[in-house]
């Protein structure tokens, strides 16, 4: 059998690849050494060969030193711009408090299920400190004890109190650390529940409204959710991108509310439960928000000014904000979440500079712009001349991958629809005044 061996040399810009085959008499392989420069090659890849024919390959490696030409640089760490910094984060994880989930020492042994095993809170916060968060909301279902629990904001990352409320749908109770009343449960009884959050600081979420539905959403007709308070319940933020929901249906949803004249963000969440059954953890979808200064109160008040964007991945494996900007006092600023000009000039950019793809920008409902964002480019544009809202998304794919049918109910454990799937980063609406 080939064998493979490859080490990076300790001298910048110089790899020492190391490739082997089998010699006819199975005894140990011959290796053949080469050396590589990153003024030469920007990639390569290894392949292992028996009796002169290849029996696997590697993945390709990128050799950049960052001093060629044109050669893109890496994301940087500090996102500070004006107004504030760009936090990441997840607003939607479940520990060992779930009722979903059997953790040993929290559940009877006689529920031990290792298909449902939960991960503690401490854990929790250790995988988004690995995954360079600077936030993390723990929200069992109807259960407050993860904002006191051992570990909790450990890890250097800010915790977010709260709670998933199991009412007619799924609602996300932000900022308070006990249990609020749901009264009677009618549109009423919610409606105060939101408006006793907001007055403690927090705020109300509307979750996954596209969750396991099995009829397209269309013409704001909320009947086919399972957010079954429709429009008469308004939320702060809706939770448009969760791996096991719909995101076009709850785009929909958003943009039904925003068309009402609300003012609405939109978050996305892991909806990480058990260790094994969904293995993304923590930050995959990353909620950023653009916060005044790194606290839980500078979160919140970001999540409720609207000031946010979503990205499919956390900041330690590329992930970054797709940004709309004005130009204010001659440099561009962010503008998500606050008004402009009918007929202002706007830029749209991702502020990862290796990310390209096909950028929408939609308005008032219609598409005003859809066309390709190179790599560390900006994409210009006017608002329109009519009030209303505009807010943008970057994909990878183009629009074809909306009229698959898979695209269609999403009745499902997991999506699985390819529309979702190609979705890089979105932003919450700006509003034109």
């Amino acid at each position: 059998m080939g064998r493979l061996a490859v080490r990076q040399d300790r001298r910048p810009g110089q790899v020492q690849h190391r490739e082997g085959h089998q010699e006819r008499d199975g005894r140990s392989p011959l290796l053949r050494n080469a050396s590589l420069k990153a003024g030469d090659d920007t990639w390569y890849f290894l392949r292992v060969l028996r009796d002169g024919r290849p029996v696997a390959y590697s993945s390709p490696i990128w050799v950049n030193d960052g001093k060629q030409a044109g050669s893109p640089k890496a994301p940087k760490g500090d996102l500070s711009t004006t107004g504030g910094r760009w936090l990441a984060g997840d607003l939607n994880v479940h520990s060992c408090f779930s009722s979903d989930v059997y953790c040993a020492g929290t559940d009877d042994a006689s529920a031990a299920d290792p298909f449902r095993q939960g991960v503690d809170v401490r854990s929790r916060f250790a995988e988004a400190g690995s995954r360079g968060l600077d936030y993390l909301a723990v929200t069992d279902d109807n259960d407050v004890r993860s904002a006191k629990a051992p570990g909790s904001g450990s890890h250097g990352v800010l915790a977010i109190p709260g709670y998933e409320d199991k009412v007619k749908g799924d609602a996300h109770v932000l900022g308070v650390d006990k249990l609020l009343g749901n009264g009677d449960g009618s549109a009423a009884a919610i409606n105060a529940l939101a408006n006793e959050v907001r007055a403690k600081g927090g705020l109300f979420q509307v979750d996954h409204p596209g969750s396991k539905i099995t009829k397209k959403f269309a013409g704001c007709d909320a009947s086919t959710l399972t957010w079954g308070y429709g429009f008469d319940v308004r939320p702060d933020t809706v939770e448009v991108w969760n791996p096991s929901s719909s995101i076009r249906a709850a785009e929909d949803y958003l943009d039904c509310w925003l068309q009402r004249g609300a003012r609405v963000a939109l978050t996305g969440g892991s909806d990480a439960q058990t260790q094994y059954g969904q293995p993304q953890g923590a930050g995959y979808p990353t909620t950023w928000v653009l916060a005044r200064n790194r606290s839980q109160g500078a979160v919140l008040e970001a999540l409720r000014a609207s000031r946010t964007s979503v990205s499919a991945l956390p900041p330690a494996v590329g992930g970054r904000p797709l940004v709309i900007e004005a130009k204010r006092d001659g440099r561009f600023v962010p503008v998500i979440g606050d008004d402009v000009r009918p007929g202002e000039k706007l830029h749209v950019r991702s502020l990862d500079p290796l990310t390209d793809g096909s950028l929408r920008v939609l308005a008032n409902g219609q598409t005003l712009l859809d066309q390709h964002l190179t790599r560390d480019r900006a994409i210009e544009f006017t608002a329109p001349a009519q009030p209303g809202w505009l807010r943008a998304e970057l994909r990878l794919g183009n629009d074809l991958l909306e009229q698959t049918p898979l695209c269609g109910a999403i009745d499902l454990g997991a999506n699985l629809c390819p529309y979702d799937a190609a979705m890089v980063a979105m932003t919450s609406p700006v509003y034109v005044r």
